[in-house]
């Protein structure tokens, strides 16, 4: 991370470097979010693994229905849109979910699963 904006460089090969203003950098708004997260991993009757069903049933339906939209049916794109403001928000909301794990809070925040449910009920 170079922290600094990219900005016309008459004074670079290339005509742009990364000597713009700083980037502000907040460490401390970042959610300490589990890497690789599965459903497996949670609790399915927990907050964070319900969360986590609701993420990967709407990124199922908007996965669906980009490939309809691609697939012959340009109408489907609307849906696919729509699904995709729907995903951003379960998303930020299960990073904000601490996972509990034998009852007990384990310091990591659930993440998002990218898994693609076969049913999405």
């Amino acid at each position: 991370m170079r922290g600094k904006y990219l900005v016309a460089d008459p004074t670079s090969p290339k005509g742009f470097s990364f000597t713009g203003d700083p980037i502000p950098f907040d460490p401390g708004g970042v959610f300490p979010i589990n890497a690789n997260q599965r459903l497996a991993d949670l609790d399915p009757n927990s907050e964070a693994g319900q969360q986590a069903q609701d993420f990967a049933r709407v990124l199922t339906r908007m996965l669906t229905a980009l490939q309809n939209t691609f697939g012959g049916n340009p109408t489907a794109s609307g849906q696919a849109i729509g699904l995709m403001y729907r995903l951003e928000s379960i998303g930020k909301e299960l990073c904000a979910i601490e996972v509990v794990a034998g009852g007990k809070p384990t310091g990591r925040n659930a993440g998002p699963t990218w898994e693609f449910l076969l049913t999405s009920g």
